[in-house]
């Protein structure tokens, strides 16, 4: 029985499309990024860019947010005493309409995946490239 706390790794073998997968996976290192913006803002990078572009090619066409996304993980909110949960929450909201606007949502892993985000920091195992 799954109890929807199963390790990330094991979320990636499951038998799924490789397009599933590879949205799996852009969506949980985009989980990251949102994390980890409540300590400092987002730099721009490539990755970041590559990942938002990638999500973006899979979805229904709205742009909203995906820019909005890319500006909140930015946002300093300088003069705010509450910079560090503005924007965490602000990104988090973004990520979730990213998942609406990808299907991501839908998908049989998005509870599961939910579920495990927080908690899973397990690397790949060696030999393991842990994608696709």
């Amino acid at each position: 029985m799954e109890t929807g706390h199963e390790p990330a790794a094991k979320l990636m073998s499951e038998p799924r499309s490789a397009k599933e997968r590879a949205i799996l996976l852009a969506m949980s290192a985009l989980y990251e990024v949102a994390n980890k913006v409540g300590e400092t803002p987002a730099r721009p990078s490539l990755g970041l860019r590559a990942l938002l572009a990638f999500l973006y090619l899979h979805s229904n066409g709205d742009k909203g947010p995906f820019v909005d996304f890319w500006q909140e993980c930015q946002n300093e909110w300088s003069g705010q005493t509450q910079a560090g949960y503005l924007r965490t929450t602000y990104t988090r909201t973004q990520w979730n309409r990213i998942a609406a606007a990808t299907g991501f949502d839908r998908m049989p892993s998005y509870d599961a995946l939910l579920g495990t985000l927080a908690k899973d920091r397990e690397k790949p195992r060696r030999g393991d490239c842990g994608w696709l």
